[in-house]
């Protein structure tokens, strides 16, 4: 298109604070800096990392950068990350610290621990009732 050469400021933009842009850029050669992400190839804004619970390099981890972008902005995660900031985990996962993805409990697990405390207590009252009935222990 000849308008390129009439209006260069039009179709030629300044470089996104926090990426690199080489010589003759398009908006999908982007280059996003470590601990920025942004959602696709076809978008020129560019979001901080957050810490989400952990220490301040908790993004620089997360958020990798990088020229490809991937499915909705997963090509600057991490491995086993995702999503905006690259803040979801894959799979059957959460994120700890705001960095590291670790596997959730087992459901049986979560049934375990609630029904063994009931069962602790039940021995308990049932133990302290017993020396209470003893004569000797009065």
């Amino acid at each position: 298109p000849d308008d390129i050469f009439k209006s260069p400021t039009e179709y030629c933009k300044p470089c996104p604070p926090n990426a690199d842009c080489p010589r003759n850029t398009t908006r999908e050669g982007i280059i996003v800096l470590r601990g920025y992400w942004r959602a696709s190839s076809s978008s020129s804004v560019l979001t901080k990392c957050g810490t989400f619970g952990g220490d301040d390099d908790a993004g620089l981890k997360r958020c990798v950068g990088g020229t490809s972008s991937g499915t909705d902005g997963s090509g600057y995660c991490a491995p086993g990350l995702h999503g905006p900031e690259c803040q979801l985990c894959r799979g059957n996962q959460y994120l700890v610290d705001g960095e590291e993805c670790v596997d959730c409990p087992a459901q049986g697990r979560k049934l375990l621990d609630p029904l063994l405390l009931g069962l602790g207590f039940c021995v308990a009252v049932g133990v302290a009732a017993y020396l209470y009935k003893k004569r000797s222990w009065r």
